[in-house]
């Protein structure tokens, strides 16, 4: 901005009633341009007229900027004797005239200028700096990087400080929400973008979600036997073909006795009674057990049965026969009589005397045991009977 001043023209400086305007430009919220202007020969310098606009607590010259902003102060100054003038400045401003604001400055700041010529001769003015607050947007606070394993539940928890109004916090990248619980493909590492936005301002953090894979022990179908029941001499088999592992592994199986490496017992028929026999799947790292109880039951043998005495008989006699049999196995015994008779009671006839056999016979379905028994009938000698004569 020019300045209008006026010479004397018969030599040297006078005053124009004090000079009748000084100009103050203020350049820019960074730089602040001044016109200092003095008279008087060999005086100090002295400010003769007043700011365009009078500066704040008294002063007459002020700047305005916002914290973050840089400072620059180029008053301008007039020596009336044409001596160099040098300026020196009271902090925060440096001895360039400059001060780098920082948030946390705002405020009303009045710095002292003094102006200097090469023979001593010295003025002094304030200048007021005004730093308005810098308009702050919201701010994300939290770690960098989160750790979790498999199966684990992620949880951002980061602090959010609101610069105007209210905060509208989002989640992009891997994560669309503040928590995820994690499944089993998720191992490796992602990336979260946490967004604040003010609806003014946006602040942005990324980061750093590591999943560290845990390895899952095989998976026995739920259908997998608990018990299994045979008779003596028969094959069992333990059966894993649906045992898996969840991670692909290789999976592999070990029977405890008396079962073989592929799961098969050849049992004889002395090996009645009970076992517990656990099955291990076993993935190289982890593994899972199960236990089968094994019931061999006796194998099947035959009814036993009690000796029946053979019979000697008169004609007329009744025959009953003593039908009696024990099995171990505890089965239903069913009977067959074969022979001169096949039911359990028979009465002789005055026709039966001689000898007779009759096969008895009890059976538990599938095995059986048998007696012949031998049955004598003697006769009977009957007293003579009256027949009526027609």
């Amino acid at each position: 901005m020019p300045v209008s001043f006026s010479l004397d023209k018969q030599g040297g400086y006078r005053c124009m009633n004090q000079l009748r305007n000084t100009i103050i430009a203020l350049l820019t919220i960074l730089t602040l341009s001044l016109i200092l202007v003095a008279c008087g020969e060999n005086q100090a310098d002295t400010l003769t007229e007043q700011a365009l606009s009078e500066g704040a607590e008294g002063t007459r010259f002020s700047v305005t900027t916002t914290e973050g902003n840089l400072v620059i102060l180029d008053p301008k100054t007039i020596d009336p004797d044409g001596d160099e003038v040098t300026l020196a400045y009271e902090a925060p401003v440096d001895s360039k005239g400059r001060w780098q604001t920082k948030v946390g400055d705002a405020g009303t700041h009045r710095v002292l200028v003094t102006a200097t010529d090469t023979k001593g001769a010295s003025t002094t003015e304030y200048i007021t700096i005004i730093v308005n607050p810098l308009k702050r947007g919201p701010s994300i606070d939290c770690s960098d990087k989160l750790a979790v394993r498999e199966g684990e539940t992620v949880t951002i928890n980061c602090a959010i400080t609101s610069g105007e109004g209210d905060v509208v916090v989002l989640y992009d990248g891997w994560m669309t929400d503040a928590t995820y619980t994690t499944n089993y493909e998720d191992a490796g590492t992602h990336t979260v973008t946490v967004i604040a936005d003010d609806g003014e301002r946006v602040a942005t953090k990324d980061l750093t979600i590591v999943v560290s894979n845990v390895n899952r022990p095989p998976v026995f179908p739920n259908d997998f036997p608990e018990t299994m029941n045979g008779e003596a001499g028969d094959v069992f088999a333990i059966s894993t073909a649906e045992v898996y592992d969840p991670d692909g592994d290789d999976v592999v199986i070990t029977y405890a006795a008396p079962f073989d490496k592929d799961g098969l017992w050849a049992s004889t028929g002395k090996d009645a009674g009970e076992y517990r026999v656990d099955v291990l799947a076993f993935d190289g790292s982890a593994s899972e057990k199960r236990t089968v109880t094994v019931i061999v039951r006796p194998s099947n043998t035959a009814p036993v049965l009690t000796t029946i005495q053979d019979f000697i008989v008169s004609e007329g006699d009744t025959i009953t026969l003593p039908l009696h049999a024990t099995d171990r196995e505890g089965d239903t015994i069913f009977w067959t009589i074969e022979g001169w008779f096949t039911t359990k009671s028979y009465t002789t006839g005055y026709e039966d005397a001689g000898e007779h056999t009759v096969t008895v016979t009890a059976s538990d379905g599938k095995l059986s045991d048998r007696q012949v028994v031998h049955i004598i009938v003697h006769d009977s000698n009957r007293p003579p009977y009256f027949v009526r004569q027609e």
